[in-house]
Order: C-alpha cells, then sequence, then structure tokens
C-alpha cells in the first residue's frame, strides 16, 4: 500500500511494524579508488557470498543471506524508512549502492574467447519484467585484464538479442572488484557499476551469453540487481544519515524474499576496513 501521510508512520510503529538491522562488512582483499567492489563478497554480519552454484547457470540468493529486512508482509508493503553507515578507515569518501540481488550466472572464464551461453533454468524472482533490472560482472578469482567483452540479453520489453556496449577490462585484478569499472588517466573518479544496455533499453530480464574478445584471466560471476538506494559517506569522522520519509518525497520498496547487499565504490583500498551501519524499515 505505501505511506500517504505522516500518520500512517506513526500508526506503523504503534503497530510493531518496523524492523532495524544492523550490519559490518571487513573486506579481506584491497581495492582500488574509483573502481566499483561488491561488498556481498566481503566477510562479517551478514556472511559472505562466494557465487559458487553451476557452471553458467542462473541462481538465486536467500534474503537471510543478505542484509535482514523482516519477514515477509505481503499484502501489505514494505519500504526503506533509512539507513546509517560510516567506516573506519581511510577509503572514504565512498558512495555506496544499495541493492537487491536478484540472480547471477557463476563461474564465466574469462580466459576463453568462445562464447559462453548461459542456462536460465530460474527466471527473476522479482522485477520480473526487468524494467530497471541492471548487471556487472563481479572477479570471482584473480584476473590479468586489458580485455573487452559484450553480452547478449533480453530486455525488459521482452527483446531477445540485445548486446550490451563493448566493455572494457580493468588491471585491478582483485576479487570482488567490478571488471569493467574503470578510472580514466587523471581523473579520481570511475565509470559506473553496470554494464552500458543497448541504446532506449530500460532494464535485463535475462541474459543469454557473454563473449570476450581476447583472454582475460580469471573466472566472474554476471550478476542482475535491481538498484534501490544511494549514499555518500564523506568522512571517517561521522556517519551518514538518511531519512527517506523526511528527505524524499518517496521511500524505495523493499520486495519480500529481497537479498539485500551492497556495491561500494572507495577513495583507496578497503582491505581491513570495516563499513558498518544500520538499516531500518517499516511496512503497512
Amino acid at each position: 500500500m505505501g505511506f500517504k501521510r505522516s500518520k500512517e508512520i506513526v500508526e506503523a510503529y504503534e503497530a510493531g511494524q518496523y524492523w532495524v538491522s544492523t550490519f559490518r562488512k571487513v573486506p579481506a582483499i584491497a581495492s582500488t579508488r574509483g573502481i566499483w567492489t561488491d561488498l556481498s563478497l566481503a566477510p562479517g554480519n551478514p556472511k559472505p557470498n562466494y557465487y559458487a552454484t553451476a557452471e553458467l547457470t542462473s541462481a538465486t540468493l536467500a534474503q537471510q543471506n543478505g542484509i535482514w529486512h523482516g519477514g515477509d508482509v505481503a499484502p501489505k508493503t514494505k519500504h526503506l524508512k533509512g539507513w546509517t553507515i560510516g567506516s573506519m578507515g581511510a577509503a572514504t569518501p565512498m558512495t555506496l549502492l544499495l541493492c537487491d540481488f536478484l540472480m547471477y550466472y557463476p563461474l564465466i572464464d574469462m580466459d576463453s574467447t568462445d562464447e559462453q551461453f548461459f542456462s536460465n533454468t530460474l527466471s527473476l524472482p522479482r522485477y520480473s519484467d526487468g524494467l530497471g533490472v541492471e548487471m556487472y560482472l563481479v572477479a570471482t578469482n584473480p584476473y590479468l585484464g586489458g580485455a573487452t567483452f559484450y553480452v547478449n540479453y533480453t530486455n525488459s520489453d521482452g527483446v531477445p538479442g540485445r548486446t550490451t556496449n563493448l566493455a572494457f577490462s580493468n588491471s585491478v585484478t582483485t576479487i570482488g572488484s567490478v571488471v569493467h569499472s574503470n578510472v580514466a588517466a587523471g581523473l579520481n573518479y570511475g565509470t559506473g557499476p553496470f554494464l552500458s544496455l543497448g541504446k532506449g533499453d530500460k532494464g535485463v530480464r535475462s541474459v543469454q551469453s557473454i563473449a570476450f574478445q581476447s583472454p582475460n584471466g580469471g573466472l566472474a560471476s554476471l550478476v542482475l540487481v535491481r538498484p534501490l538506494a544511494t549514499i555518500l559517506v564523506r568522512e571517517t569522522t561521522a556517519h551518514t544519515e538518511h531519512d527517506y520519509f523526511l528527505n524524499k518525497l518517496t521511500a524505495p520498496q523493499i520486495h519480500d524474499g529481497a537479498y539485500l547487499n551492497f556495491l561500494c565504490s572507495p577513495n583507496g583500498s578497503i582491505a581491513a576496513v570495516p563499513v558498518v551501519g544500520q538499516l531500518e524499515v517499516l511496512w503497512n
């Protein structure tokens, strides 16, 4: 149903229709300034996700293994009330993107120049039309970099045979890094975390194949996510707080079964750097 009046927020609290969860991720592997990193692979709370399932076959992640946002509430709807997040290391300023991790295709051989075809034994568990669904390639083993690749997919209108713009692999080579996130020479920022879709496409419904034009080394997973919210941690001396009911006109909806975790773009290495905070949801 969603919230239309302040009175409904108060009533939700009075009815106990809220949940607060804490999280603490401490990456074990170095990252690079401006290169996006998948924090779901990092140790801590919630536990790390290794994308370790059947080769090139669609798989999903269980809600309880991500940032816990309470049980199912249908036919009510659950919304992100707000969050507080900070980091005690030297990787700030740091941009964090909260995502609903929908599906992934593991064990992509980035050393192969053959087209690798995916098995879609599962379809999207949420956002089934694919509208607003993005995808990225994350390294699950060290790699060499310097290769180009593209992905064939079906867009949110159900049109198959669509192809991403040619993506370039960076030379960061570390596990957890988004392979196609790059920093141009002389700049402190990089490209976004998501693969560039074909002209006019508004999302991804399913993925059919991936092809590297030269050997890149390593293994990777192609991950489909629905971005929900963005927050910037500016410095180590203070956490960043955001309340969607106070600061925005709408609050992102969190669907039943959603696996929540972060993508992050740090200002330096996040190895052994705690990323801590809490997330609050309301439903009515």
